[in-house]
């Protein structure tokens, strides 16, 4: 039951950040009109295309059907823990982002 806990409370703290960082993007994009632009150094992927990814993931590992399995589907304990680590890295990877997305956003209304 503690890594089914464990499993929700992360699930749900990732779900909320991908929310916050989705508005944050596009109105950095719209503040910078980069949507055109490459999204990262080391990728072809346009912030528009990346945007456009991140919302069909999103609609489907965070929609309201995936939020009540988890809750009350059985799932394996270990396929719960392999599920936490996932989490968290989605989580770590996507914070680094949004937190610098943050900022930029920040300093362009200075």
């Amino acid at each position: 039951m503690e890594n089914r806990n464990e499993l929700i409370t992360k699930y749900e703290r990732n779900l909320n950040l991908i929310a916050e960082f989705k508005i944050v993007y596009r109105s950095f994009l719209d503040k910078t009109k980069t949507w055109d632009k490459v999204a990262f150094p080391d990728s072809n992927i346009t912030n528009r295309q990346y945007l456009e990814t991140l919302n069909q993931v999103s609609e489907q590992e965070y929609s309201e059907q995936q939020h009540q399995a988890i809750k009350t589907v059985f799932i394996h304990d270990d396929a719960i823990k392999d599920y936490i680590i996932n989490l968290e890295t989605q989580y770590k990877n996507l914070k680094a982002l949004f937190d610098e997305i943050s900022i930029r956003n920040k300093n362009l209304i200075e």
